[in-house]
């Protein structure tokens, strides 16, 4: 087994904050002796930032997988790191005042080797040695293999609001309202109501077949309606003639200082945009924008008007010798099956909303497969087979 492979399945699922990780992160971004001068202190930074390795360069560097359960196994990973060794520390085996300990240690022996300590996700910590950047080419690498991400932890704080939010709607006896959600993040929604069960909930994103939407939660005596959801519908004209696209307007509009679950939908024509935004923004995002991509355009607020066009799809269509999902995904973006195989290997394929890692995980009519770098696409149809035993298969990519 590679080392990639050993390091997927290290980072475990993210639990709740603990006391000790929090107090740790506030001392933690690193490394600076108190008693530095600040030309040492800027001496050193030179001495790091001259001999960060790029991952990609060098064959030799190691990186050691750790999960220690009692005190007395840090000094072992202590070796480690004075022997030049990035480690990724995983501590939720721990309990609470050991982790605390070994951390404590360790940011101790990564201090005294010039290195860094960096926290990448709950319980886990990244320690590297002065001659690796740990912001930049490791965690790159890491990220764009699968190895590690923050979604994650963001899963994990999206199921603790759907569950306050549930407790509030009960308490209350009153709707509350989570998002907009993308379509992984209302498959993680969902998981969670699937446990609340007697719950009226309603996805609603301001018109059918929206992408991303409101999480609306009602109180078991009310039927849940679109009418009730806090959202509005602004309305963008420009001329026809100016080519203005879903990233001009979502880049606009983050612009403004706002988070991005307070924009849904942005749905383009020519001459004419609308965005579904959170109600109580809306009247901030038409006092605020005039131009959009260096554009003039009019603002239509609230918009009730027709949306602009259709979904539109490129079609492809092609025969494949089973449903895997690497054979389809050969066929989505005209690659190698070993090119499709390596990109599902390294996390950036995703079915129906989650992640897919399995090069032979079976794909049927109406899965949706999303590709980091690639864009969104659609199983249209699957079979029937051919005089050889292929099958034909018909996918459109979302444009």
């Amino acid at each position: 087994m590679g080392l990639f492979d050993k390091i997927k399945g290290f980072i475990g699922d993210p639990e709740d904050e603990d006391d000790f990780e929090e107090e740790q992160e506030e001392n933690m971004d690193f490394v600076s002796k108190a008693t530095e001068t600040p030309e040492q202190f800027a001496a050193d930074n030179a001495k790091r930032s001259n001999k960060v390795v790029n991952i990609h360069a060098t064959a030799q560097l190691q990186v050691v997988l750790v999960k220690p359960e009692r005190f007395e196994d840090a000094s072992a990973v202590a070796d480690h790191l004075n022997a030049k060794r990035t480690v990724v520390l995983n501590l939720e085996s721990a309990n609470k005042d050991v982790a605390r300990r070994i951390l404590d240690f360790l940011s101790g022996v990564a201090y005294a080797n010039d290195g860094q300590i960096k926290k990448v996700a709950n319980c886990t910590y990244i320690i590297t040695p002065y001659n690796v950047g740990i912001m930049g080419d490791l965690l790159d690498e890491l990220e764009n293999n699968g190895l590690y991400s923050n979604t994650a932890s963001e899963d994990a704080l999206l199921r603790a609001r759907v569950e306050d939010a549930v407790r509030l709607c009960e308490i209350r006896s009153c709707p509350r309202f989570v998002g907009f959600l993308d379509e992984r993040q209302q498959t993680v929604a969902r998981a969670v109501l699937h446990h609340c069960r007697g719950v009226p909930f309603l996805f609603w994103g301001g018109y059918e077949d929206a992408e991303r939407t409101l999480l609306g939660l009602f109180p078991s005596f009310q039927e849940p309606e679109p009418a009730g959801f806090p959202l509005l519908a602004l309305g963008f004209s420009y001329r026809r003639d100016v080519g203005l696209t879903h990233r001009d307007f979502l880049g606009t509009l983050l612009s403004l200082g706002v988070k991005r679950e307070t924009v849904g939908d942005i749905v383009c024509g020519p001459g004419l945009a609308v965005a579904y935004v959170q109600e109580e923004l809306a009247a901030h995002f038409a006092a605020s924008v005039e131009k959009v991509g260096g554009e003039g355009v009019k603002v239509l607020f609230p918009y009730e008007g027709e949306l602009p066009g259709g979904r539109e799809f490129e079609e492809r269509r092609d025969t494949v010798a089973s449903p895997r999902l690497d054979a389809v995904l050969k066929v989505m973006i005209g690659s190698s099956r070993e090119e499709a195989a390596r990109r599902i290997a390294a996390g950036l394929v995703s079915v129906n909303h989650a992640p897919c890692l399995s090069a032979s995980a079976a794909v049927k009519e109406g899965d949706r497969v999303s590709v980091r770098g690639e864009g969104r696409f659609l199983v249209d149809a699957l079979g029937p087979p051919t005089r050889k035993g292929r099958l034909f298969i018909t996918v459109k990519k979302y444009r």
